[in-house]
């Protein structure tokens, strides 16, 4: 009697227990749940399962924990898995970890916030001093212009600079030569640092009807100079008396300022070395070109070996790394003649 009373009858009982296991079965942890707290929902349902005569087991309820734990303990459960043996780890043990773990997480979560706090003092404390320098640095500035506002009614324009805030006798430049490259005094146009010549570079263009070459020109040098070109993709001259053979199929060289010359043939020119004669091939004539270039890219592709270093271009035989051919130093503008 007080079975049935407490209990029901045996059809409620399992009735009952299908529904406890089933609560068990879809148990899940929350995301904002302690290790502790899910614990404790676990064990309800199990001590609930053995009032109605289903005892579950120690490992049955480990596992149901280390399945059903939320992300953020992947960490340790992938620990726990991979040292712990699961079938004799007890609940209690299980938890222990789990408890150590959620207090080491958060742990650090106090120290990130109070890093985060400082970092934000920290930023407050340097806008503060940014704005303090600002606000200096625009006085100053006021205070300049000011001084400069009071020198121009002051003053007349300079000759020389053109500017109010001084006379021409007290001009420092005054009497100094101006190099009329740059516009500045002191130096000349043969020291002076800013060259107005541009660094001699063309590409190689493919369409359906011909191949164009992309060239910078530059100022005209000796027409026995040679200069070392990187982004060539063929060596060009205008001398046609160096070629010891010439194919004189046209094809057509675009300049920078877009414009096109022609180029007339392309052919191979003989040089002599220290271990004989050495052709080069693949050679653009173009009439109109101002200076002759070399492609550092055809060079190495034949053979030739350059390394550049320090302010020397030294070539190599491609064969024989140990044979140097030619050593070129860097001259103005980064230029290598040879």
């Amino acid at each position: 009697m007080l079975q049935e009373e407490f209990q029901g009858t045996v059809k409620v009982r399992i009735v009952k227990l299908q529904m406890l296991r089933r609560d068990f079965e879809n148990l899940k942890m929350r995301d904002n749940e302690t290790a502790k707290d899910y614990y404790s929902r676990i064990r309800e349902i199990v001590n609930k399962m053995g009032a109605y005569g289903e005892i579950i087991s120690d490992k049955k309820i480990v596992d149901k924990i280390l399945i059903s734990c939320t992300e953020k303990y992947d960490a340790i459960i992938s620990v726990i898995e991979e040292t712990k043996d699961l079938d004799t780890l007890s609940p209690t043990e299980l938890m222990g970890s789990l408890e150590a773990y959620e207090s080491r997480r958060e742990r650090h979560s106090e120290n990130s916030t109070e890093d985060a706090f400082q970092s934000k003092i920290n930023l407050r404390s340097q806008k503060s001093k940014a704005d303090g320098r600002k606000s200096l640095e625009n006085f100053k500035s006021r205070s300049y212009q000011e001084k400069q506002k009071e020198n121009n009614d002051k003053y007349s324009p300079c000759d020389i600079c053109k500017r109010k805030s001084y006379l021409e006798k007290d001009y420092w430049f005054k009497g100094k030569y101006q190099c009329r490259n740059c516009k500045k005094f002191v130096h000349t146009e043969k020291t002076c640092r800013i060259k107005k010549s541009h660094q001699a570079n063309f590409l190689e263009e493919k369409n359906d009807e011909h191949n164009f070459f992309y060239v910078c020109q530059a100022a005209p040098e000796e027409k026995d100079t040679w200069y070392l070109d990187n982004a060539c993709s063929n060596h060009m001259t205008k001398n046609k008396n160096i070629f010891c053979s010439l194919d004189k199929s046209k094809t057509k060289v675009k300049i920078g300022n877009g414009d096109f010359m022609e180029a007339v043939g392309k052919g191979t020119i003989v040089i002599d070395i220290k271990k004989g004669k050495r052709y080069i091939n693949d050679v653009l004539l173009v009439p109109n070109i101002d200076q002759n270039l070399l492609s550092v890219g055809q060079m190495i592709e034949k053979w030739y070996s350059l390394h550049f270093e320090g302010d020397c271009c030294t070539i190599y035989d491609k064969q024989d790394k140990s044979f140097e051919i030619e050593k070129i130093k860097m001259k103005e503008n980064r230029r290598f003649p040879l």
